[in-house]
């Protein structure tokens, strides 16, 4: 962070109105006991260790979350990396949309200026046209009811099938209970037996 300044520092005098941002990420994830990021650095928060069907706040994610809170305290801009999908298994269940609504609220209380969802873009991903919904809805406005808009998309983009998707949805839930999911969780999804696929 030091030497992350001492850039800002100089493009502060060339540049007024840019910032520099740097990662907190893995190592540096941490927030400084000390020293702090100039008003022009944009700290981008990243949350790769989470466990992705716990909402940021959970018990599950608490050092994440006591992170989260330090640099909210410490840094002028906050900028947070969530990872929304497990990208060593794409095409495999990864049930984390029911925690969006409480996690981009937990980030905005932060005082976040924005959130980066590293997420899928394959159609065949599970429910990554409700996720993509989702996210473009809460992030615009965090205060929206996760649970009508799943509802509203679901009715939309299924019609009479929704009710069935929906509890689709609910059993692979239920299915990754006590799961720690993962950006590299992998492909396998042993969490998800075969009663439930059946």
């Amino acid at each position: 962070l030091y030497g992350v300044n001492t850039v800002a520092a100089a493009v502060e005098a060339e540049f007024p109105e840019f910032l520099v941002a740097t990662h907190a990420y893995l190592y540096a994830r941490k927030p400084p006991k000390t020293i702090r990021p100039r008003d022009n650095v944009l700290i981008w928060y990243c949350v790769i260790e989470r466990s992705a069907g716990y909402a940021i706040d959970s018990d599950t994610n608490r050092t994440l979350m006591s992170d989260l809170e330090g640099w909210s305290r410490v840094a002028p801009k906050l900028f947070v990396w969530d990872y929304t999908m497990n990208l060593y298994g794409p095409f495999t269940a990864h049930p984390n949309q029911h925690v969006f609504g409480p996690d981009f609220r937990t980030y905005r209380d932060h005082h976040t200026v924005g959130v980066f969802c590293e997420s899928e873009s394959c159609s065949l991903t599970h429910a990554v046209e409700l996720k993509v919904y989702l996210m473009a809805h809460l992030l615009w406005d965090p205060a929206k009811d996760e649970k009508q808009l799943t509802d509203e998309f679901l009715q939309g983009y299924y019609g009479a099938a929704a009710p069935m998707i929906d509890a689709w949805y609910a059993l692979v839930r239920e299915q990754a209970t006590n799961v720690r999911l993962t950006w590299n969780t992998g492909p396998e999804a042993p969490w998800l037996g075969l009663d439930a696929m059946n």
